[in-house]
């Protein structure tokens, strides 16, 4: 039989042991608790790396992108009780390049500003909410049936409520109440 003689044993032996504390210490690395992040440098090369104190998991966002306000039909209906408000607000939507229809005034007054949407179409009022200054968690809603304005080809109500100079960019704290369908103008 041929045996390898024992110096070639031990090189072997040696190259498996030294393999092995290797292969340990890039497994160590690879379940560190700080994540490592990395970005391309400018000139193209990898910049250095910063590790990550967050191990938190961010979901993707299940609202998709809004549509070009050029392709957002919206409809701003005055439940404030404050005249010239919803033709305000549609003229400030215009200059933003949303198309707007005839502002209208509502049947009955509201206390609670609330941008409406049609199903689908929530990124939509959201960005109008956000557009108009309103606090966009408090104000977008699923919009009841009937809608509560406009003719049915917006997608988008703004329904002015008694809030409407508290609640937008005019200085003052916004309103802390929520909007909900109990809150809100009835469709009238």
């Amino acid at each position: 039989m041929n045996q390898a003689p024992p110096a070639a044993a031990g090189r072997g032996l040696l190259l498996i042991a030294a393999a092995v504390v290797l292969g340990l210490l890039l497994l160590s690395k690879g379940f560190d608790d700080g994540a490592a992040t990395s970005s391309a440098s400018s000139d193209g090369g990898e910049a250095a790396v910063a590790p990550s104190d967050s191990t938190e998991t961010v979901a993707p966002s299940t609202i998709p992108d809004a549509l070009d306000p050029s392709q957002v039909p919206v409809v701003v209906s005055n439940a404030s009780g404050i005249s010239g408000q919803a033709g305000e607000v549609t003229a400030q939507l215009q200059a933003l390049g949303y198309i707007t229809s005839e502002p209208e005034t509502a049947a009955e007054l509201s206390d609670f500003t609330a941008v409406y949407y049609v199903e689908g179409f929530e990124a939509e009022a959201r960005a109008v909410a956000a557009a108009l200054g309103y606090p966009v968690d408090q104000v977008v809603a699923p919009s009841p049936e009937p809608p509560p304005a406009g003719t049915g080809t917006e997608v988008v109500i703004v329904l002015l409520g008694a809030d409407v100079q508290t609640i937008g960019g005019g200085g003052a704290s916004p309103s802390t109440t929520a909007a909900t369908p109990d809150t809100l103008l009835a469709p009238g």
